[in-house]
């Protein structure tokens, strides 16, 4: 969205009319939902927020958020969309709710693959459903249908979250860009928190109300412009702690927040290494922010303490490298040394973080904090936060070292930054706007002071199924959390420790149950918790229990999906069972009908009236538009004549029968001639209502036209670089090829300063090539003095002798054209196309340093841009800089990781310049980023084809296993195919316990079994993905199809728990002979249990 200072209104309602081309794999930039959709040409649009409303209950340390968005559809066509969420770490998503014929239809957890299977098969018949899966991470996708055209669209989200803050304190972020433009027409929040703590909101003007029991915080806007995320820091006094309860199927669940107080100071650590990030995100001014903490963190350390610094951004480099595992010597020399070093650093590159921990980790000593200072995004590399934390956690074993981040920008990862430091026992600080780096590193030291308790043990009677939100340490301060099943009406709880792993500790402290109003919150959470621990196991048996847990307590899960119906007769249809509905007050639902059918109530009877009359009134506004009884009685009010009855105006209402006619095309029923197709025929159905018509009159067959035939002509000049034009048109300089059509006249002209204009009409009859000797012009005066450089006076230079006598303008020499692009740049440095001229008049005289500079300054201005970002790399390239050359193309994935386009260019770049196995990495990445675009797995391929008979040929080969393994499911079966001919077709056959048979033909099975990819010439692969397998034989059989060779060799890699860490893989090859024709070959066969 775009905002005018001038006219904030009129910009708003220009852009609530228009969509916003957008990536379509693009997160938005806030925890709000963006919902996208495909116009005529293929691109996607973002189509504009209405409203958002966000209602928030705090109770303690947990908090329920749920976000009602209202979309506008500006296309005059009814779509399908795509909703994407982005979801606060460590989130959960407890409900979906879509409007759907003027009601609010509540969303019902289903197992994944039967979810999907489903919602193809609704869509196909064109009726309403919308389906939420989980894409790995904090990343949530809805597919909806339809959106009506010119229409609303009303969606509403929920999600837990668990509230984290410093000792003492629970803050409650909502994210929102840091932008200028509005977001939104209408923006509203409400904070209801439970025992009414002190509250400060940041950085909005919010009200704040008080009751006996509640505090309630809001703000609301217009147009809304936000300013960064919207921060609340809640200060509760509990000495004691604290119990609530909640009840779901007549069980009764508590959650329990218990303070944990212990007086002393933590022992300290002697040494001290900072990881400083150097990427380009963190900016000139980031990191000159960095670089102040680091020296102060460095001012900080005794005499005889020893230190070691670390940057890192695609690469990582120590200062001192030799010296950096014994520790370089704290000495004023030495720190000056350090700054020097890190002052001189500029942002470049992406972020591989994981290099980055690793390095330092490994290179550190005992008794060593680390200190990290960035914005914990990483880019490339290892980029789930869960498996990072897990190789920190291996690389440090069992030394005396913890990990402490302050978090630098305006948009950190703080979810993985609090992670990391409180797996290791370290602590985080986010520096805030204004904040000096030395009060940022004194509230730092300050709660790297408060002790810790370690190694945590509990028991709780009266409780029973107990399970903790996490397993990180608890600082003096903070709330130990604890949820389980209540078996007594008050519970005795036992919490027993260490003190920073040494100082025993013990508490003891009995509880009664507070019971909320909304019952439901704290089992959610129970289950939520569990399933955290459960999710960690991919056994079939443990699978089978989540989907059972997340379906009885409404906690979505990596294996269910939300799945919205168009109404209750849908859900039973599908034998999907209801959970208790939502209520909502602002959403009018249909009236059960009378007692007694023949007569009406008062007010029943004025509706009726008013709609059979046709006069807009109170009537319009209160009946219900999904109410198919009331559009019938409305119907049946008109005439013989079929003329609806008039008002008291007398005025024709042709809106009415325009309904009747609508309304009887969409109770049609369907030609029982069409046949429905295939799952796995892959036929795109238009998704419109289906209208029952007469049969199409047969047409004469088209017949068909050839392609018409072209040659290539090339044109040489000598010298070279004539200007060739085609009547007006410039087409290029020599030596030029043009590609033109058999029979095709043409007439070029050749064109070179100082040198005589030459003419050709010819006529393509066949490929040739035409080589031109151009003659001098001596006439020309100014060729004679060799000062002319403007080929667009040739005209006047080179004309009849009255021109001459005309006056002419001066032609500058190559400094005077430069010195005049430069003045032009700096008088309009926003002026792009100025740049440009600049860029190649430097170019063209081979000043490449000069060059490089001016490129440098331009991308001051766009750092996004992944034409300037490939041009810098490339022209580094050219001056030898290798190195550099690689950090800065790797920026093309740093501003956007999670944009799936950016990273196909990425790889595509990474394959033109010879690094192979890199181009195929970041396709394994792409592959997780969006799984649904199967492309990805045809440029692997694509790479493999053109590197068959190199030593790249097994990497290409191990990249798209791992690949398949980066799909963001786990999977209980996983099959790859390759084979070694690329004119060969040879097909995959699946067999499955419950006789379904998986091939080309049919690639969906009945339990969500899929042929992934199915390729006819290529050397595959051909992919088949299963979820959760039932018990039985499964069976894998090849086939080749067709094909020139007589023989083929293959392999077929069968990989169990795909995505997991128990996964497992078997490689079975095998030798296809085409004399034996399309008998299949077995290649495994094995029993689940």
């Amino acid at each position: 969205l775009s905002f005018d200072k001038g006219s904030a209104l009129s910009s708003f309602r220009t852009n609530t009319a228009q969509a916003t081309e957008i990536a379509a794999d693009r997160l938005p930039p806030g925890h709000f939902g963006q919902l996208i959709i495909k116009d005529t040409k293929g691109k996607s649009l973002l189509l504009s927020n209405r409203k958002i409303n966000v209602r928030v209950k705090v109770k303690g340390r947990i908090a329920r958020t749920e976000v009602e968005q209202v979309f506008y559809n500006h296309t005059s066509r009814q779509t399908e969309g795509t909703f994407t969420f982005r979801l606060p770490h460590g989130a959960s998503i407890t409900r979906l709710a879509m409007q759907i014929n003027g009601k609010l239809v509540e969303g019902e957890l289903v197992e994944r693959t039967r979810a999907r299977a489903i919602y193809n098969s609704i869509v196909r018949r064109m009726k309403d459903p919308a389906l939420l899966e989980w894409q790995g991470g904090n990343r949530f996708r809805t597919q909806i249908f339809p959106i009506p055209a010119r229409g609303t669209k009303r969606i509403i989200l929920g999600y837990d979250t668990v509230l984290h803050g410093p000792p003492g304190y629970v803050d409650y972020n909502y994210l929102l860009p840091n932008k200028k433009q509005p977001i939104t027409g209408h923006f509203s929040l409400t904070i209801d928190a439970h025992g009414n703590p002190k509250a400060k909101v940041m950085p909005y003007d919010a009200t704040i109300k008080r009751s006996k029991q509640t505090l309630t915080i809001q703000y609301k806007a217009k147009h809304f412009r936000p300013r960064g995320h919207l921060s609340v820091r809640f200060q509760y006094k509990r000495a004691r702690g604290l119990m609530l309860a909640g009840t779901v199927d007549k069980k009764k669940f508590g959650l329990v927040e218990i303070p944990v107080q212990i007086k002393g100071h933590t022992s300290t650590y002697k040494h001290r290494m900072l990881l400083l990030d150097t990427s380009a995100g963190m900016k000139t001014k980031g990191l000159q922010k960095a670089v102040d903490i680091a020296q102060v963190l460095l001012e900080g350390l005794p005499k005889d303490a020893r230190f070691g610094v670390w940057m890192g951004d695609l690469t990582a480099r120590a200062f001192r490298p030799r010296a950096v595992k014994k520790g370089v010597m704290f000495t004023s020399k030495s720190l000056a040394e350090a700054l020097d070093v890190m002052r001189a650093q500029r942002p470049r590159g992406a972020t591989h973080l994981e290099r980055l921990f690793l390095a330092a980790i490994r290179s550190a000593q005992a008794n060593t904090e680390l200190f990290y200072i960035g914005d914990g995004h990483a880019t490339v590399g290892q980029m789930d936060p869960g498996k990072l934390i897990t190789q920190v956690k291996q690389a440090i074993g069992t030394r005396h070292i913890r990990i402490s981040a302050i978090a630098i920008g305006p948009n950190p990862d703080l979810g993985f930054l609090r992670k990391l430091s409180r797996a290791t026992g370290g602590r985080l600080h986010r520096l805030h706007i204004g904040q000096s780096p030395k009060a940022a590193v004194a509230a730092l030291t300050k709660q790297l002071n408060v002790p810790q308790l370690t190694d945590i043990k509990y028991t709780v009677k009266g409780m029973k199924n107990i399970v903790r939100a996490d397993d990180n340490n608890v600082s003096s301060g903070d709330t130990l959390l604890l949820a389980g099943e209540l078996t007594a009406p008050a519970v005795e709880v036992n919490i027993s420790g260490k003190i920073d792993r040494e100082a025993a500790y013990t508490f003891k402290q009995v509880y009664e149950p507070q019971t909320d109003k909304d019952k439901e919150i704290v089992p959610a959470f129970w289950a939520r918790f569990t399933l955290d621990r459960m999710q960690k196991k991919t056994d079939r048996k443990s699978r089978q229990k989540i989907v059972k847990l997340s379906k009885v307590y409404g906690v979505m899960s990596r294996y269910t999906s939300f799945l919205v119906l168009e109404n209750e007769q849908a859900y039973k249809k599908h034998n999907i069972a209801r959970r208790k509905k939502k209520a909502n007050k602002r959403v009018f639902h249909a009236k059960k009908p009378a007692a007694n059918k023949g007569t009406l109530s008062k007010k029943e009877a004025k509706q009726a009236i008013r709609r059979w009359m046709g006069r807009p009134g109170e009537a319009d506004a209160e009946a219900p538009q999904g109410n198919d009884s009331a559009r019938r009685d409305g119907f049946r009010q008109q005439d013989e004549g079929g003329r609806a009855r008039t008002g008291s105006g007398g005025m024709r209402f042709k809106a009415k029968r325009r309904t009747r006619r609508r309304y009887r095309r969409e109770i049609a029923p369907a030609p029982t001639t069409a046949t429905p197709p295939s799952p796995g025929s892959g036929a795109d159905v238009p998704r419109v209502k289906r209208v029952a018509a007469a049969p199409a009159k047969r047409r004469a067959p088209k017949m068909l036209i050839p392609h018409a035939r072209t040659f290539k002509i090339r044109i040489k000049s000598k010298p070279a670089g004539a200007k060739v034009y085609m009547g007006r048109r410039l087409m290029g300089r020599t030596p030029l090829v043009l590609t033109l059509r058999k029979g095709q006249r043409v007439k070029l002209r050749i064109v070179k300063t100082c040198y005589k204009t030459r003419t050709l009409r010819l006529t393509v009859t066949r490929p040739r090539t035409l080589t031109l000797s151009l003659s001098k012009d001596k006439s020309n005066r100014r060729c004679r003095r060799g000062a002319s450089l403007d080929i667009r006076s040739d005209k006047k230079a080179c004309g009849k002798k009255k021109d001459l006598h005309k006056k002419r303008r001066r032609v500058s020499s190559k400094n005077n054209r430069l010195r005049a692009a430069y003045k032009a740049v700096k008088a309009a440095p926003m002026n792009w196309q100025r740049r440009e001229q600049l860029y190649r008049l430097l170019m063209n005289t081979k000043r490449h340093k000069q060059a490089l500079s001016v490129l440098r300054d331009w991308r001051r201005y766009a750092p996004e841009d992944i034409q300037l970002i490939a041009r810098e790399s490339k022209l580094l390239r050219t001056l030898g800089m290798f190195a550099e050359a690689k950090r800065v193309l790797s920026e093309i994935v740093e501003f956007s990781p999670q944009d799936y386009g950016n990273r196909i260019q990425y790889a595509t770049h990474l394959e033109k310049q010879g690094n192979v196995s890199g181009a195929c990495q970041e396709l394994t990445q792409a592959v997780r980023l969006n799984p649904a675009r199967r492309n990805t797995f045809k440029q692997m391929m694509s790479l493999y084809r053109r590197r068959k008979h190199s030593e790249f040929k097994q990497v290409i080969r191990r990249c798209i296993t791992k690949g398949v393994s980066q799909l963001p499911v786990e999977r209980d079966i996983s099959v790859v195919m390759f084979w070694d001919d690329p004119s060969a077709d040879i097909d995959l056959h699946i067999y499955e316990p419950d006789g379904s048979h998986v091939s080309y033909r049919k690639r969906e099975s009945r339990q969500g079994g899929t042929l992934y990819y199915d390729i006819t010439n290529g050397f595959g692969p051909e992919i088949y993905v299963l979820g959760t397998a039932k018990k039985g034989a499964y069976t894998f059989k090849v086939v080749y199809y067709r094909g020139a060779p007589q023989k083929l060799t293959g392999k077929v890699i069968i990989m169990r728990n795909a995505g997991s860490p128990k996964e497992t893989r078997e490689v079975h090859k095998f030798v296809l002979y085409k004399k034996y024709g399309k008998k299949p070959q077995h290649i495994k066969t094995f029993t689940l249990k």
